[in-house]
């Protein structure tokens, strides 16, 4: 009787586990297929965005260039101080925190810390404080991790 209990469970997490798997893949899919679509740049930043934050690594990172090129084409046209100028510079920062993200993932901290302190320096001048709070934890790890646990405890 136990080991059918046990057998029974075990399905049971596989096909929670393939379920999810399964929609994941639909959900990136039918992101892809609607970036192919969309016209307008702002909903398109906000695609790129939603597949970034739903892809597993290996696959997001082009899409995160295709991200940060968008945003800074963007800004070379927009108004400084329009509510498109903040949305462009909020994801160009959203990139490029994610590229030290990439680069932590790497163990490249210093090329990590570099794009962190970037992004947190355009997180300022926008006053974007959920994305500072995020760059400033990371930073925290980042100095976590090189040993450095009085810098580490000032971020």
């Amino acid at each position: 009787m136990r080991s059918i209990l046990k057998y029974s469970i075990c399905i049971l997490f596989f096909f929670a586990i393939f379920k999810n798997a399964v929609a994941q893949d639909r959900t990136l899919d039918s992101l892809k297929q609607l970036l192919t679509t969309a016209k307008n740049d702002t909903i398109k930043c906000k695609i790129l965005s939603s597949i970034i934050e739903n892809a597993p690594d290996g696959i997001w990172e082009p899409y995160n260039n295709q991200l940060k090129k968008l945003a800074e084409k963007n800004l070379k046209t927009t108004k400084v101080n329009s509510p498109e100028y903040f949305f462009y510079k909020e994801n160009l920062a959203s990139a490029i925190s994610n590229i030290g993200y990439s680069y932590v993932q790497h163990s490249e901290l210093l090329k990590s810390l570099d794009n962190y302190l970037e992004a947190l320096k355009i997180q300022k001048e926008i006053g974007y404080k959920y994305g500072m709070a995020i760059t400033m934890s990371n930073l925290s790890n980042i100095f976590r991790k090189q040993g450095d646990i009085a810098k580490s405890l000032e971020w």
